[in-house]
């Protein structure tokens, strides 16, 4: 068995070797993105309040002051934790596709588990400017999808 990081896939090879295909539509994902959110006039004066900031400092943060200033406050009012699911943050997934064992490290999921993150998982990485222009994230975006 072959194991491999999830940065070390190009989106050709998740491509090639998993044989995922693009899809146009999604109707789950439609569904979900109609609901209209019933969001409170507390919630949305600090939405307002952190896109303001967002827009004023955006291009001088770096990584770690857009987590701090911007991404944790907006996660917190998102509300995340439920008796099912909790977020967590910094944590190491594996899994195993087609006998190659898939390693690495994300920035935030959300998931079952009350210490440790188990399915159904939903994940986030962060990318960096250098990433996005270099289009080395793909392949950690398409494998987070499987």
């Amino acid at each position: 068995m072959i194991t491999r990081t999830f940065g070390s896939f190009t989106f050709e090879e998740v491509y090639e070797l998993y044989g995922v295909e693009r899809e146009d539509t999604n109707a789950l994902l439609e569904e979900w993105m109609n609901v209209i959110p019933i969001i409170s006039d507390n919630n949305q004066e600090n939405l307002i309040r952190l896109k303001t900031h967002l827009f004023k400092q955006v291009l001088n943060w770096n990584e770690d002051e857009l987590k701090m200033f911007f991404i944790g406050p907006l996660i917190e009012l998102a509300d995340l934790e439920t008796k099912d699911f909790k977020p967590f943050t910094q944590r190491t997934l594996e899994t195993t596709i087609s006998q190659v064992k898939i390693t690495g490290k994300v920035d935030f999921l959300i998931s079952k588990g009350l210490r440790t993150a188990k399915p159904p998982i939903f994940a986030y990485m962060s990318t960096s400017r250098k990433q996005i222009a270099a289009k080395t994230h793909l392949g950690n975006c398409l494998l987070l999808c499987l």
